[in-house]
């Protein structure tokens, strides 16, 4: 019930105020003349501008922090240059066994005596050792001096003359020179004929094939041609290893890359019309020639084109250029390979044990004789360079040219070997045919 009432109370208040129009209450008094008008409505006053609220800041986005920096590596330290201000001339090149030899020359630049050593090179550093020079060695006032070259030990080694510095005078050499230490014969050696070898103004490439040959055999391969270059003078550089079988094939020597001018090959026999089934050779050298023959001296040599060594891979030996094995086939494979690259570069058989240029495998360290050692100085970079017109001028032909003779074992018939022996020269246009069983 009461809220009836008030509901009807609040309907009549609303009623009056619609029938007098003006907006005021009922039962208030208002003048007669206000009657009709309406009174202005008071202004609405405008909401205040409330200050907005301080935005939080966006949060700045943070660098990432950058990954330490790896160490620049350091360049290693320069070596100091040396002068050349040393003359050194040995008083003999090839050596005969525990024979004395001397090196003689002067320090340029000095006015008072000066230490003066002998150094070996040994990979890319140059050893000083007590047993190389006498102790207390120097040169005179005037910079002469002359020490004894080591010849004790069978051999190619290159030396160099070194003069340390002394307070202020700085340290200076003279240039490398190589001594090859033998024993026999020095006139113990056999060119073929005709006579070939290379052309040392060019550098010759060449490869080794391991197919199923023994541990250790590229590292044999490449002391063999260390061996060669030391006492030629002849350049060579190493293009990899090869699938290449000189005389696999229709023709009798397989091409090469055109960057390899030797391969050295282990290979089974019958693989290679260089090394037959059943034979006893171990191992076969060679070399042809598309050039003209060229006078050196007193004699003629055709320029080399192509060499190639094929060994027989199935054969039982050590490797290294040691001794060999005792009770088995003799001597190792450093010393085969060092052979047949003797005749790769010219040389062929003699008659000599103390060569190895001998035809049978040897119980003895793999060493050049004095005869083998005499051989390849005068076949390497001594005689100079071929002219241009001597050079071949086309490629190679599919014929063969230049067959050595091989080396066979201990154990095989010297007489019998002896008598097959043949030599024949065979010429043709741009090609040549020497051969020696």
């Amino acid at each position: 019930m009461r809220v009836k009432m008030v509901r009807q109370r609040v309907v009549a208040a609303t009623a009056a105020c619609v029938m007098t129009g003006a907006g005021i209450s009922a039962g208030s008094s208002v003048p007669a003349a206000a009657v009709g008008r309406v009174a202005p409505a008071k202004p609405t006053p405008a909401p205040r501008k409330t200050a907005p609220a301080p935005r939080k800041p966006a949060p700045v986005p943070r660098k990432p922090t950058p990954a330490p920096r790896k160490p620049a590596p350091r360049k290693p330290a320069p070596v100091p240059s040396i002068a050349l201000a040393v003359t050194a001339t040995p008083s003999n090149i090839i050596i005969p066994l525990a024979r004395t030899a001397l090196v003689t020359g002067v320090v340029k630049g000095t006015r008072a005596a000066r230490p003066v050593q002998l150094q070996l090179s040994y990979g890319r550093q140059w050893l000083t050792r007590q047993w190389l020079t006498a102790r207390g060695a120097s040169s005179d006032r005037k910079g002469g001096y002359k020490l004894t070259i080591p010849s004790g030990k069978r051999g190619t080694f290159t030396y160099r003359v070194y003069a340390p510095a002394v307070g202020k005078v700085a340290q200076t050499a003279s240039m490398p020179f190589s001594v090859s230490v033998g024993e026999g014969n020095p006139r113990s050696y056999e060119l073929f004929a005709p006579a070939g070898r290379w052309n040392p103004c060019q550098v010759i490439g060449y490869r080794v094939n391991t197919q199923g040959a023994p541990a250790g055999a590229l590292n044999d391969a490449k002391i063999a041609i260390a061996n060669v270059a030391r006492t030629t003078g002849l350049r060579y550089a190493y293009r990899g290893t090869t699938s290449v079988i000189p005389g696999a094939g229709d023709t009798f020597l397989s091409p090469y890359p055109k960057d390899t001018q030797l391969v050295i090959a282990w290979v089974k026999p019958g693989t290679s019309k260089h090394l037959t089934k059943g034979s006893d050779y171990v191992g076969y050298g060679g070399w042809l020639s598309l050039g003209e023959p060229t006078r050196f001296g007193s004699k003629s040599y055709y320029p080399i084109t192509q060499g190639f060594v094929v060994v027989d891979r199935t054969r039982k030996m050590r490797s290294g250029f040691g001794l060999g094995d005792p009770k088995g086939l003799s001597g190792t494979w450093g010393q085969l390979v060092m052979h047949e690259l003797g005749h790769t570069v010219g040389l062929t058989h003699v008659m000599d044990k103390q060569q190895l240029m001998y035809p049978f495998l040897q119980y003895r360290a793999a060493a050049w004789g004095l005869g083998d050692l005499g051989g390849l100085y005068n076949l390497g970079a001594r005689l100079g360079c071929f002219p241009a017109s001597a050079l071949p001028k086309i490629g190679l032909p599919s014929q063969y040219a230049g067959m050595l003779p091989p080396l066979v074992p201990q154990l095989a018939n010297l007489a019998t070997m002896t008598t097959h022996i043949q030599r024949e020269i065979i010429k043709t246009p741009q090609q040549v045919w020497a051969g020696d069983h």
